[in-house]
């Protein structure tokens, strides 16, 4: 097995199981314990995983959620149906509060031509959307930006 090949094999079975072990990986990689822990840390200096005492586990963590753009495209379906049927709820003269996520954009594409609305948000995307919607008072909660949903 090349490199590349076992390296993507570690990063599966980390993804699968959780955590990895250096010997075990040697034996089903067919190579020697020393090499692994060469791929584990080439695989931890890359931010890929963490390397603990005889294995790795992931860099992810147990909260680790994809991207906006990647969870947009799940279930969009379902998710404008959810947008559409929320919006349907609210009423002219109404304050609403909306979350961050792809689901709760949806309900903010519904909204967009509500007038003397007041939205309550921490989300830029949702900000961004609504922004300059005539009708609409948008207020931004503060917080953290996580750099990969910006």
């Amino acid at each position: 097995m090349n490199p590349r090949d076992r390296r993507s094999y570690i990063l599966k079975e980390i993804e699968e199981r959780g955590s990895v072990n250096v010997a075990e990986l040697a034996v089903q990689t067919h190579v020697s314990e020393m090499t692994i822990r060469r791929d584990l840390t080439d695989l931890d200096d890359a931010g890929i995983i963490h390397r603990t005492h005889g294995g790795a586990v992931s860099a992810r963590g147990r909260s680790f959620e994809p991207p906006l753009t990647v969870r947009a495209a799940e279930n969009l379906e379902a998710k404008q149906r959810i947008g559409k049927m929320a919006a349907s709820l609210v009423a002219e003269g109404d304050s609403v509060a909306i979350d961050t996520g792809s689901t709760a954009l949806e309900v903010a594409r519904n909204l967009m031509e509500f007038r003397n609305l007041t939205v309550v948000t921490s989300s830029l995307h949702v900000a961004n959307l609504l922004f300059n919607r005539p009708g609409i008072r948008l207020i931004l909660s503060g917080g953290a930006i996580r750099q990969e949903e910006a």
